[in-house]
């Protein structure tokens, strides 16, 4: 097989692109590395992964304890009779104005 000019010129155009692009990534890469370090202080990627893990885990039993603990107010709230009556934040209660 041979190739004409025109094909090796495209060829080597593309060539150059693919490099350029995968010294930009490591680039990136490197970057990444660098900020695992200073922001985490862990220095490879799988120790990120086993921290995501841990965060996530964390977050779900964090997440399940605030919902329990919704639940268990909501419950308490309905057992006295109240209900759960939503006010306005910037609503005052209503104040007892004494007789003069």
């Amino acid at each position: 097989m041979t190739l004409d000019l025109d094909t090796y010129r495209h060829l080597k155009r593309e060539c150059e692109r693919a490099s350029r692009e995968c010294e930009r990534a490591e680039g990136a890469l490197a970057n990444y590395r660098i900020q695992l370090v200073e922001q985490f202080g862990i220095e490879s990627v799988t120790e990120a992964e086993r921290l995501v893990e841990q965060w996530e885990k964390e977050s779900a039993e964090l997440e399940e304890k605030l919902q329990k603990m919704m639940r268990d107010f909501k419950n308490r709230w309905k057992a006295k009779g109240d209900g759960l009556r939503e006010r306005h934040p910037n609503t005052k209660s209503p104040s007892k104005k004494s007789k003069s």
